[in-house]
């Protein structure tokens, strides 16, 4: 999701100041927490201008929790 004026207007319409930053760590902690429970799969490939090879890089959490562990 962008980061800017228009998400942050529609995300702040009628909010108190607590509630915007509680809903990002809502959905943003199960995938955090899920990593550092069961893992992560980490892909790196360094650059190579010669080879012309970009720079890649992902990371995911070798098993989600399930909706019981989310409570």
């Amino acid at each position: 999701m962008e980061w800017n004026s228009k998400v942050l207007e529609a995300e702040s319409a009628g909010e108190d100041d607590y509630t915007i930053p509680v809903n990002r760590l809502k959905q943003t902690a199960p995938f955090f927490v899920g990593g550092l429970l069961y893992g992560w799969n980490f892909e790196y490939t360094p650059s190579d201008k010669a080879r012309k090879v970009d720079e890649y890089m992902d990371f995911s959490p070798v098993r989600e929790l399930t909706a019981g562990e989310l409570n």
